[in-house]
């Protein structure tokens, strides 16, 4: 039994009861990626320009090639970020849970989605119209600066898959994806994974049967698992096999 999980339930209230912004909802507005720091008075005028929409496991919140004309924040729930290549191979460049913003690359550049949305599982996100983060990115040094170091990060970290998908070996790209599940580290640590293997697979840059031999390869660093659940003995000693084997 995993100590820890995710826990995303169908509620047949979801759609009527919980299309509204709760008190809950707007902490985790507050601490998003890219909301964080935000004067109270500018926040609540743009939170108060958006609406909630939900979303049962499979729905698509937008697709490739749709019209960019709104920034999407998660409030609850999982969603992934995929993209339909030429070959027809799916690709998921994100998943994303509480907190993340959906939609922003797009936004900047007013282009298309360059990638599509669906809900990995039940999901509430809050929308906010283009135009009114935008002009309060005009008005608002803070909500500059941590546009700027939002982006930065996001630059960053596919600057970071990019290596790793060029340098690391399959069982090290898992390693990798397992270890930041626990970034303060630890011993005997589990989880459970919010979304199917074939979504990790497809995270990874693998093929679900590669993805397979990669576990079956991590079991001599002590990661064992049972359906969606991971068990890791020593996730610093896993880490340590990612980076530097």
């Amino acid at each position: 039994m995993c100590q820890r999980e995710f826990h995303y339930r169908r509620d047949s209230r979801l759609k009527s009861q919980r299309g509204v912004l709760t008190v809950t909802d707007l902490s985790v507005i507050r601490q998003s990626t890219l909301l964080a720091g935000m004067e109270e008075g500018a926040l609540l005028s743009l939170v108060n320009q958006g609406w909630v929409r939900v979303l049962y496991r499979g729905d698509s919140l937008f697709h490739q090639g749709d019209a960019a004309r709104t920034l999407f924040l998660v409030l609850e729930g999982c969603l992934k970020e995929y993209r339909n290549r030429r070959n027809g191979v799916i690709t998921v460049n994100r998943i994303v849970e509480a907190g993340a913003c959906l939609g922003e690359l797009d936004l900047f550049l007013a282009q298309p989605y360059a990638a599509g949305v669906e809900a990995v599982w039940d999901s509430r996100v809050l929308e906010l119209p283009s135009e009114g983060f935008l002009e309060a990115l005009t008005r608002y040094g803070s909500v500059a600066r941590r546009t700027t170091e939002h982006l930065s990060r996001r630059l960053e970290r596919q600057i970071q898959d990019l290596e790793n998908a060029y340098w690391l070996s399959a069982p090290q790209r898992l390693a990798v994806f397992l270890t930041d599940l626990f970034p303060d580290g630890g011993r005997h640590r589990d989880c459970r994974l919010a979304f199917d293997k074939s979504v990790l697979a497809a995270r990874l840059g693998m093929m679900p049967e590669t993805l397979s031999r990669a576990f079956v390869a991590l079991r001599g660093h002590g990661v064992r698992t049972h359906s969606r659940c991971i068990y890791i003995e020593d996730v610093e000693a896993l880490r340590a096999f990612a980076c530097c084997e």
